[in-house]
């Protein structure tokens, strides 16, 4: 959602097809809905590249890989997603789409798809000879993905982050996510205009930070059938909270991405596009007990004491004891 408006705003046909979550509390499908319809039909979405040079929809929509999107429908309830599937259903929808440059990103690390860096390096391994054969011209990432790259999680949530990232020209929000588009941004720049990696980065950097980006976005959104007049505060989120607190002093060891997304989901995410959580602490970073770790966000009670039950069950924050006994 921040790739997208930045190399269209560069001149670049940039035809986004998404998914909606399978495993995970909130997938790019997901959190554009939030902005703007996202099942669009082959005539609207060509409608919307010719006003916006881009558009961010669901993939299942289309009708381009059918066979996959009946697969999905059976993993999603399950919650099933091998790689063999995996692979097979993101460079499918990049064929039939007819893309002639992709980059994949593969996050590493404990709580993410893949656990390991030489898991992840096997897996880009088959992306590109599998995307090669298909005639696809292809790179992959390997990123960190042991901890959540949003403090704030859930579709609304993300989606009310983007916002704030674009909006503000860079200034507000998160900055590993607009870190990470922006090293994404570059590298299809780099494949697609020759310029180096690093180049490429800043060139992306530069259309946040001009204001060109959220310019692009608004279009896209209104092309959609969405408010282009967005802020991040008229982006509606649930209102019943309940935050968690930490019962000891300590260091934050871990924060893990599947337990979250066990947690969220239990609230009604994706589904409920209001649900989500707010995370107040990062790895490293030492805590007393009493303060808090996390807050749990519905639509409605009910909801929300699902999510507290999920919540006592779940590893969400691990902490490491600084000092472990006084003899």
């Amino acid at each position: 959602m921040i790739v997208a408006p930045i190399m269209a705003s560069l001149g670049i046909c940039f035809p986004k097809t998404a998914s909606r979550a399978i495993s995970s509390a909130s997938a790019t499908a997901d959190a554009m809905e939030v902005l703007a319809p996202v099942a669009l039909g082959t005539k609207k979405i060509m409608e919307v590249l010719g006003k916006a040079n881009a558009c961010i929809v669901w993939g299942g929509g289309v009708n381009m890989a059918a066979a996959d999107d009946k697969l999905i429908q059976i993993r999603n309830p399950l919650r099933l997603d091998p790689q063999p599937l995996l692979i097979s259903s993101i460079l499918a929808k990049k064929k039939a789409e007819g893309a002639q440059f992709v980059v994949l990103d593969v996050p590493v690390g404990r709580g993410a798809k893949v656990a390991t860096i030489d898991a992840a390096r096997d897996l880009a391994r088959s992306f590109e000879v599998y995307g090669t054969k298909l005639g696809l011209r292809i790179m992959v990432s390997v990123s960190d993905g042991s901890e959540p790259l949003l403090q704030t999680l859930g579709p609304a949530l993300e989606a009310r982050a983007v916002v704030d990232i674009l909006s503000s020209r860079g200034k507000n929000g998160e900055g590993t996510l607009l870190e990470k588009a922006c090293l994404q941004a570059g590298i299809l720049l780099h494949m697609i205009r020759g310029v180096t990696r690093e180049e490429g980065y800043r060139i992306a950097q530069y259309q946040v930070e001009n204001g060109r980006a959220w310019e692009k976005m608004r279009e896209i959104i209104c092309a959609q059938g969405g408010n282009g007049n967005v802020t991040p505060q008229s982006i509606e989120v649930g209102q019943c909270r309940e935050t968690v607190f930490s019962r000891m002093d300590g260091r934050i060891a871990h924060v893990d991405n599947h337990e979250i997304s066990r947690v969220i989901r239990a609230l009604g995410a994706p589904k409920d596009k209001l649900a989500g959580m707010v995370i107040h602490v990062k790895k490293g970073q030492r805590i007393s007990s009493g303060e808090a770790l996390y807050e749990l966000v519905a639509k409605t009670p009910q909801s929300l004491k699902a999510g507290i039950e999920a919540a006592k069950n779940a590893s969400v924050v691990e902490l490491d004891r600084v000092v472990l006994d006084v003899v």
